[in-house]
């Protein structure tokens, strides 16, 4: 087997990056589609039995929940790899 040249550190920093802003895409998303479902669910709560709306009531704060976690995950997500951007720009100005 031939030896592959190793990949230079900032390259590796970007692709690692690359992969933290996929993931943040993922979460934006998933905020996105919860917060759809969140408004369908209230729009048909209108129709519903008591007991239903007690259930959608639980439904709907837990997606809220859910939808504010995945908010504060992509931005994590995002600080992270604009660090990991910013840690593979001052090894490219170096040289490495």
């Amino acid at each position: 087997m031939p030896i592959l040249p190793k990949k230079p550190r900032s390259q590796k920093l970007e692709e690692r990056a690359a992969t933290k802003d996929k993931k943040a895409d993922f979460y934006r998303q998933s905020n996105v589609n919860m917060q759809r479902q969140v408004s369908e669910l209230e729009k048909k709560k209108s129709g519903m039995i008591p007991t239903e709306k007690k259930s959608a009531d639980k439904l709907i704060s837990k997606m809220k929940k859910n939808t504010s976690n995945a908010t504060l995950k992509s931005i994590g997500v995002s600080e992270k790899a604009f660090k990991l951007r910013a840690k593979a720009e001052k090894l490219k100005s170096k040289g490495k």
